[in-house]
């Protein structure tokens, strides 16, 4: 009995030991496969670290030759915009002094003309106020229809002359004869002879002379000497 017990003592002991054994040994693989494991790791994470880094140093040279780029070509834009300003800026003057000195050119002749037509002006003013100051053209225009006569008679009042005062009262008395021309049957005669005295009173006054007409001639001067 007491025999047996020892053996299952024993027995127990060594399954013990065995199994602590074991155990030991799968820590020690466990602990020897976490360590490779962890080596490689290690050297992964290394060579990630060393990829990285050399991408790092890539995307920095990239970034440097961009900004380089960029720079240089910023130069030039800028180069190129103080061309195209300076360019422009010269063409700007040219056509704003071009555009001035048309402008003068312009306005001198314009001052030139404006010179001439006044002159023009004032010398046509001048001569139609010869003209119509002068008697024989007035004398002339009162002979035009009774428009002409009363126009004649206007004049004549802002500057009065004997010639032309003499054809105004004589174109009168020969129009106030002309409307007897609507007598019956003696109408005819006295309108004939109407016309008659206004054409020899007309040759008169382009003849300067101060005739009075036939017949009647003194009679209109007497009569109508309040105009």
């Amino acid at each position: 009995m007491s025999d047996n017990k020892n053996d299952l003592g024993k027995d127990l002991k060594d399954s013990l030991d065995d199994a602590k054994k074991a155990l030991s040994d799968a820590a020690e693989s466990i602990n020897n496969e976490a360590n490779e494991l962890s080596d490689d790791t290690k050297e992964a994470i290394e060579q990630a670290k060393k990829k990285a880094s050399e991408v790092k140093d890539e995307i920095k040279k990239d970034i440097d030759n961009l900004k380089k780029e960029a720079n240089t070509f910023s130069e030039e834009s800028k180069q190129k915009f103080d061309e195209f300003s300076e360019d422009t800026k010269q063409k700007t003057n040219e056509f704003s002094e071009g555009a001035k000195k048309s402008f003068e050119d312009a306005k001198d002749k314009a001052n030139d003309f404006a010179k001439e037509g006044k002159k023009a002006a004032n010398d046509f003013a001048d001569d139609a106020k010869d003209i119509l100051n002068d008697g024989k053209n007035v004398a002339i225009i009162a002979h035009l229809t009774i428009i002409g006569w009363i126009i004649a008679f206007v004049l004549n009042g802002q500057n009065r002359t004997e010639y032309a005062t003499f054809y105004i009262r004589q174109v009168l008395g020969i129009g106030l004869l002309g409307l007897l021309s609507f007598i019956p049957l003696i109408g005819i005669v006295i309108g004939l002879f109407a016309f008659i005295l206004w054409i020899m009173s007309l040759i008169n006054a382009l003849g300067n002379n101060t005739k009075p007409v036939f017949a009647l001639g003194d009679k209109f001067q007497e009569w109508f000497k309040g105009l």
